[in-house]
């Protein structure tokens, strides 16, 4: 009866990874973030996540051609239990609210949003896929 047990258990582990692995596969890309706190904002924020790899860019709006890079660092999706998180772990966090889990609230073929819980309420960031 053990083994069956254990057979389950691996083929729900292999379930869940291989759940993963095609998520990470939709976050490939450049996600612009939407900016719902100032629609007015002078510049777009960029998430470029490539291979793991993330670079937070913001892109002036009145001239495209102005970029800054503002942190850059690793990303990877972690399941647990029946929530998934986005982590972000920067080189040198500029943005330290940013270098955290975030709890993935949506993710489609166009669309991200992610919540993290901060001291005194809840930070969410919402993205359309460029």
């Amino acid at each position: 009866m053990s083994k069956i047990k254990y057979s389950l258990l691996a083929i729900a582990v292999f379930v869940v990874f291989a759940g993963c692995e095609k998520e990470e596969d939709m976050l490939e890309g450049i996600w612009e973030r939407v900016n719902v706190e100032d629609i007015n904002a002078g510049f777009t924020e960029e998430w470029h996540m490539f291979d793991g790899e993330l670079i937070v860019k913001e892109v002036n709006n009145s001239d495209p051609d102005n970029i800054n890079i503002v942190d850059n660092g690793r990303f990877r999706l972690k399941p647990v239990f029946n929530k998934t998180y986005l982590s972000l772990q920067f080189n040198d966090p500029v943005i330290v609210a940013y270098d955290a889990d975030w709890e993935v609230l949506k993710l489609t073929a166009d669309q991200l949003i992610i919540v993290h819980d901060v001291y005194g309420g809840i930070t969410k960031r919402e993205f359309i896929k460029k």
